[in-house]
């Protein structure tokens, strides 16, 4: 038996593809939603104090744990925290945890770089899957480029994307492309030639993507990008940077770009190239990505060689990685109040001394 324990709330790509699996591994006869009836319970990244006294609960009770690793997350979100952020997930991986998926091969390598005991468990390669959508071809509009994130992290290259859009204006290839920016980004420019849509519903999304036939992804850093795998799904043509898990999903060197000049040099190929047609994408399926999870499920059960043994040596590592985290959380926010003690009497001395 297996069971997932409580998928994250939000409208993030990995959100909306934990909650697909979920309902694609809950007609599993061998699923349950009672975690104390399940031999394997697979895990989403870290989990803070609250849940993981649980954990240990049901790791004391036999319980096997498999966990869904993203990231590295200090690589893409470039922040203090993140490095301790990472610290808790290996330590969760290493001293709780019987195997470990990865998004994507880049997401494997770099993780295992940063912490090499990860390399000790078991573990599998698994893409993030797609739902099917009924298409209709003739609805594809050849004039419509997409940028599609629900993230407003620079690094995911929505300023990239600005500067094309801009750029386009003065290309005899692009001048006719229409622009458009969907996710969680509230400024407009009409001067660089691109519209936001903002945030749209997961149905309304899918219908932009059916009709558009660009889809610019400039973001550098990628575990599995859930936005890029729904745009190959809907048939779209994506141009990628040319970098991490993008080029896995994407291996046909002529959507690949380093540069924005050539993303701009590679579109315009690609445009006055009427036949076309891009090779070496991966076009997941939901269907058999959780086949893969299933199949891994199955095969850490019947791993005989895990040890199931929890002991209080693992619990204080854990603890660790969490009072590291929590220590530089106080560092920090220390350091911040008296920068601002720092400024408001230097303001003071400037006004009355």
């Amino acid at each position: 038996m297996f069971s997932l324990f409580p998928i994250p709330k939000g409208k993030s790509g990995g959100s909306t593809f934990l909650k697909a699996l979920k309902n694609i591994l809950k007609k599993d006869s061998r699923y349950t939603s009672t975690w104390d009836d399940a031999d394997v319970i697979l895990l989403n990244s870290h989990h803070w104090i609250k849940a993981l006294l649980k954990l240990i609960f049901l790791r004391l009770n036999g319980k096997k744990f498999i966990m869904r690793i993203d990231g590295p997350l200090q690589i893409y979100r470039s922040t203090f925290f993140s490095v301790f952020e990472d610290k808790i997930i290996y330590s969760i991986a290493k001293n709780l945890c019987s195997g470990i998926i990865y998004q994507s091969y880049w997401s494997s390598e770099r993780n295992k770089y940063i912490d090499k005991k990860l390399g000790n468990i078991p573990q599998k390669i698994i893409y993030n899957g797609s739902l099917e959508y009924k298409q209709n071809k003739k609805s594809k509009k050849d004039d419509y480029c997409l940028f599609v994130s629900n993230s407003n992290n620079p690094l995911k290259g929505i300023n990239i994307f600005k500067e094309f859009a801009y750029k386009a204006q003065f290309s005899k290839e692009l001048k006719r492309l229409k622009f458009f920016v969907i996710g969680n980004f509230n400024e407009i420019n009409e001067n660089l030639n691109y519209l936001n849509l903002g945030l749209l519903s997961k149905n309304k999304l899918a219908k932009w993507m059916l009709k558009s036939k660009y889809y610019i992804h400039p973001s550098k850093y990628e575990a599995c990008s859930n936005a890029l795998l729904e745009a190959i799904k809907f048939n779209m043509i994506p141009f990628v940077s040319a970098s991490s898990s993008n080029i896995e999903l994407v291996k046909d060197e002529r959507l690949q770009f380093s540069s924005l000049d050539e993303l701009i040099y590679k579109l315009e190929t690609v445009i006055r190239d009427i036949s076309f047609k891009p090779i070496g994408l991966i076009n997941t399926d939901i269907n058999l990505v959780s086949k893969r999870y299933l199949d891994f499920f199955e095969e850490i059960m019947l791993n005989e060689q895990i040890e199931l043994k929890f002991t209080y040596f693992k619990l204080i590592k854990i603890l660790f990685s969490y009072t590291q985290y929590i220590i530089a959380k106080l560092i920090f926010i220390f350091l911040q109040k008296t920068n601002k003690i720092f400024l408001l009497l230097k303001n003071f001395f400037n006004r009355f001394g």
